[in-house]
C-alpha cells in the first residue's frame, strides 16, 4: 500500500513530503515532524493520503495532547509496578513473643535496663 504525506502551512498550498508504504512509518514520520514544527511554534497540518483518499489527519494541538497522554500512560505503569514490589520488609528487632525455655533475643533493649 502506499500513503503519501502532505504538508499544508496555515495559509499555504499542500504539498507532497514522503510516501511510505505502512502508515505506522508515516505516523512516526510526522510526529517527528510535528515535534520539531511545536519548538519552532509553527502551525503545520500534516494529512495521510492512501490513493487519494484522506487516512489521518495531524495537527500541532493533536500531537501535544497524545504525548501527554503517552507520558501519563507511562508514569501509571510506572505507578502501577511500583504498587506490585514487595512491602515485606523484616525489623532487624525481634517483636515475636517466645515460649518459655527459649533464650532471650541477642538484642538487648535499652528500655528494660534504665530500670
Amino acid at each position: 500500500m502506499s500513503y503519501q504525506v502532505m504538508q499544508q502551512y496555515a495559509k499555504g498550498p499542500e504539498r507532497q513530503l514522503m510516501q511510505f508504504n505502512q502508515l505506522a512509518e508515516a505516523n512516526k514520520f510526522i510526529k517527528e515532524k510535528l515535534a520539531i514544527d511545536a519548538n519552532m511554534k509553527i502551525s503545520t497540518v500534516y494529512r495521510i493520503y492512501q490513493y487519494g483518499d484522506l487516512v489521518d489527519e495531524w495537527t500541532v494541538d493533536r500531537w501535544q495532547k497524545e504525548s501527554i497522554a503517552e507520558k501519563e500512560l507511562d508514569n501509571e505503569s510506572s505507578a502501577s509496578q511500583a504498587g506490585k514490589q514487595s512491602s515485606f520488609r523484616p525489623s532487624p528487632l525481634s517483636t515475636s513473643p517466645r515460649p518459655p525455655g527459649i533464650p532471650p533475643s541477642s538484642f538487648k533493649d535499652e528500655d528494660k535496663n534504665k530500670e
